[in-house]
C-alpha cells in the first residue's frame, strides 16, 4: 500500500512491496523541461545495485505521461527525488509516479 505526504511544494510516496521498497518526491511546474534529479540521503542500511539516474528518469517521465493521457491533464516536474539505497526496480518508479500525478488531481479537485 503506498503511502503519501507532502511537504514545502513537494510531493512524496513510499512504496514497499515484499522486499522491493522506493521513496519518490516530485516537485511540479508549470514549465516543461527536463527535471533536475535529487539523491536524498539513504534510509536503513539496505545495500541494492546501484541505481541508474537515467533509467530513474525515463520510468518517472513514462508515468508523467500515462497519468496524464488518462486524466487529460498536463502536469509536468522541475524536480525528482529519489533515495540512493532503494530497489532498482524501475517499473515502481514509473508506477509510483503515476500515483504521484493521479494524487496531486484528487488534491486539486
Amino acid at each position: 500500500m503506498p503511502s503519501f505526504n507532502e511537504k514545502e511544494g513537494k510531493y512524496f510516496v513510499s512504496y514497499v512491496t515484499g522486499l522491493s521498497h522506493i521513496k519518490l518526491g516530485l516537485c511540479f511546474s508549470p514549465n516543461n523541461s527536463t527535471p533536475t534529479l535529487v539523491n536524498s540521503d539513504v534510509i536503513g542500511n539496505c545495500l541494492h545495485e546501484a541505481l541508474d539516474k537515467n533509467k530513474i528518469l525515463n520510468a518517472v517521465m513514462e508515468g508523467i505521461a500515462e497519468a496524464n493521457q488518462k486524466f487529460k491533464k498536463n502536469l509536468h516536474v522541475s524536480e525528482i527525488i529519489y533515495v540512493g539505497n532503494d530497489t532498482p526496480r524501475y517499473e515502481l518508479y514509473r508506477y509510483c509516479a503515476y500515483l504521484l500525478v493521479e494524487r496531486v488531481i484528487e488534491l486539486s479537485n
